[in-house]
């Protein structure tokens, strides 16, 4: 099972002052990035910016209800976001689906809709 370690940052030529990551997590891959102009700071604040994308389809899964990125995040949630990608088939179909339906109003990230699901 891939996780956050599993991650290696390299430079965005494109930014100066950023740093990106991706990995292929079976269809989906996983781009972690921080720095200047991104929704997160990087290994000193343990911030970093999340997106998901369907490799077979090039289109980006929406991670939240008002945006396709979560931004602010920690190692752990990366971890748990990448255990979830890893190991539930239609992960990028729900959250298609949670976000075109009324569902897009109660989750508002991921975190969130994983704790609302799997509360007993």
């Amino acid at each position: 099972m891939k996780r956050f370690k599993d991650l290696q940052f390299k430079p965005m030529g494109h930014k100066p002052n950023a740093f990106n990551a991706t990995l292929q997590l079976g269809h989906l891959d996983i781009s972690v990035s921080y720095g200047d102009g991104l929704y997160g700071s990087g290994p000193a604040y343990d911030t970093y910016e999340v997106s998901v994308w369907d490799n077979t389809t090039d289109k980006i899964v929406p991670l939240s209800s008002s945006d396709d990125v979560l931004g602010w995040q920690h190692k752990n949630e990366i971890d748990n976001l990448m255990i979830h990608v890893q190991k539930e088939p239609g992960f990028a179909e729900a959250c298609r689906i949670f976000k075109r339906t009324q569902y897009n109003k109660h989750f508002d990230n991921i975190s969130h809709m994983r704790d609302d699901a799997f509360a007993s």
